[in-house]
């Protein structure tokens, strides 16, 4: 409306002219005869105070009335006074135009096609822009988990890096995401962002980190499904504090695409098993595991240590690389003829197979996504408790998890889930032998849990015993 009016089709009816109008149309004689002759005092008084405050011009002008004004100065309530107007503009002694009440407007040009309309589109589209850059800001007023002062002053332009009034919600609430979760998150999402190598909208990253299939393209991310356990708002919290350190950019627009800065960028995949590749952690860990049975019965045969026989390091080279002839196997560093005389032929048939049923097997042994979240977590030797806290669910469910882990990767680090004298005490109670966790759990201290005896007992289980 405001750009049809400045453009000059349209007019709007301004707050002046919404008031009330009148003018009398009668002679003058003509209506010196009328107040003499009516009855009804109120009309006479209605008459006569129009004269008395308007003067000669009433009789020549649409002059602009005050109802208000002239009820107080005739001494009557106004819906009389209007209703006094109305019966002498029946009468067709005055001209009475009420005010209108709602908003109006009139054409100011003749009825134009909507295809000949010239506005100021360049200035409707920084107008649009404008708007929404500051509805962005003010939602992002309320996700920001910064200090609230802080986020007004950044927003009128001062560096205020380390600023905490100590007086905002953020800043006295004991209930806010915890800055271990915020961490977890974060790298979540950079990774997440990573992948596509471009920015994606923002509610998709969201959606994906939920594990929302709004696109069946959402399932194929490394990282769906990881931050289930989080709520949107707990979520949009973490994209504010990451936009407010700068490791993403939001761009403007209908849809807000999120992008990795060069100091988001920096900090992607840093925290990934190094031996681990971003997109092949399912299909490596089948594999590695695959191949260890054939050093472990090469071994055997052979009277020799697996690791004599094949150091698990450039075991995990040959997994990565999946070579498929002689030639390929001996070019993977630190693999040679010794190795290859006594279990290079067995892996490679064993490689072989495993590309060929690669697939069914995937679908039989497919490791679920929250496991293999866990597992990251494991490899970045956070503890229990940890771990726990940032999937959001019990360390039963989580020592469960590790349980399944083990029996696919049983080489993972777990010491450091745990007190050292606390494992040594589980681990002695396991060598004695044991018919269930419960008997186990009886035969510890109280203080020893559930999730503690399965994880040791899973890794005493599934760990090669030389």
């Amino acid at each position: 409306m405001k750009f049809l009016e400045n453009a000059g089709y349209i007019k709007r009816i301004s707050d002046f002219e919404k008031k009330d109008s009148l003018q009398i149309i009668f002679g003058k004689k003509k209506l010196e005869e009328f107040v003499r002759r009516t009855t009804n005092a109120e009309l006479k008084n209605s008459v006569l105070i129009l004269l008395r405050e308007y003067g000669s011009e009433i009789f020549t002008t649409q002059k602009q009335i005050s109802i208000a004004q002239l009820s107080k100065l005739i001494g009557i309530e106004e819906d009389n006074l209007y209703d006094s107007l109305t019966t002498l503009d029946n009468l067709g002694i005055v001209s009475f135009t009420p005010s209108i009440q709602k908003e109006t407007i009139y054409l100011s040009t003749p009825r134009v096609d909507k295809e000949r309309i010239q506005l100021n589109y360049k200035k409707i589209n920084e107008s649009y822009l404008n708007s929404k850059q500051k509805l962005d800001d003010m939602i992002d007023f309320v996700f920001t988990n910064d200090c609230r002062f802080k986020y007004i002053l950044s927003y009128f332009g001062e560096d205020v890096e380390d600023y905490k009034c100590g007086m905002c919600d953020n800043c006295t609430a004991s209930d806010r995401i915890a800055d271990s979760s915020v961490e977890y998150i974060s790298d979540i999402i950079l990774n997440t962002i990573s992948e596509v190598e471009s920015p994606l909208p923002e509610s998709s990253v969201i959606k994906i980190v939920r594990g929302e299939k709004e696109k069946s393209s959402f399932a194929n991310f490394e990282y769906f499904g990881t931050a289930s356990n989080y709520t949107n708002a707990e979520i949009k919290i973490v994209l504010q504090n990451m936009l407010s350190k700068k490791l993403v950019a939001k761009s403007g627009g209908k849809n807000k695409f999120l992008g990795l800065t060069d100091e988001g960028l920096k900090l992607t995949n840093r925290k990934k098993p190094i031996e681990e590749a971003p997109n092949d952690y399912d299909k490596r860990l089948e594999l590695y595991h695959t191949l260890k049975q054939v050093r472990k019965r090469a071994s055997e045969k052979f009277l020799q240590t697996q690791y004599l026989l094949c150091p698990d390091e450039v075991l995990k080279e040959v997994v990565k690389r999946r070579p498929k002839t002689k030639a390929a196997l001996l070019g993977v560093e630190g693999f040679n003829n010794r190795m290859f005389n006594k279990i290079g032929n067995d892996l490679l048939e064993a490689i072989e197979r495993y590309s060929d049923e690669e697939k069914s097997e995937r679908n039989e042994k497919d490791i679920p996504q929250n496991i293999k979240e866990t597992y990251n977590l494991l490899s970045q030797k956070y503890t229990l408790k940890e771990i726990a806290q940032l999937r959001k669910v019990s360390e039963a469910i989580i020592s469960m998890q590790i349980e399944t882990i083990l029996e696919y990767y049983p080489e993972s680090k777990i010491d450091f889930l745990f007190d050292t004298e606390s494992n040594k005490r589980i681990i002695n109670e396991i060598r004695k032998g044991y018919s269930s966790l419960k008997e186990l759990k009886e035969r510890l201290p109280s203080n020893i849990s559930y999730a503690q005896i399965r994880i040791l007992a899973a890794k005493h289980k599934f760990t090669p015993q030389h």
